[in-house]
């Protein structure tokens, strides 16, 4: 969450607690402007083309979050890379944060076959 017309009004999230039943939002390994609790979090500029894919050097490359919820591609079908210039963030195995994969080279570049945890 960047970038958006929401950071006009406040926070990005916001958890109202005066509402009846309010529940705060898990949120983890994402990047949300004016920062926000939860693991892998992130509060920098994620450095996005207009296509919402990410731009070299993006601080979203190898900064995602593993397990077995994690998909081998991105939301285009691409494989998800372990870019091997890139030290891959706490928690992560290589994977990149949101729907979109940077995209890995040939070489010391790795192809991801497995979302598991190191």
């Amino acid at each position: 969450m960047w970038s958006d017309w929401a950071a006009s009004f406040g926070p990005e999230i916001f958890n109202d607690p005066r509402s009846i039943g309010s529940v705060a939002a898990t949120v983890a390994s994402s990047i949300i402007a004016g920062g926000y609790p939860g693991t892998g979090n992130l509060d920098v500029d994620p450095m996005l083309n207009t296509d919402l894919t990410l731009r070299a050097g993006s601080p979203a490359i190898d900064s995602g979050a593993c397990g077995a919820s994690v998909a081998t591609t991105d939301i285009l079908g691409n494989p998800r890379w372990n870019i091997a210039s890139v030290l891959n963030a706490t928690g992560s195995n290589g994977v990149d944060m949101g729907d979109y994969e940077y995209p890995g080279a040939a070489g010391t570049d790795s192809m991801m076959t497995n979302a598991a945890c190191p």
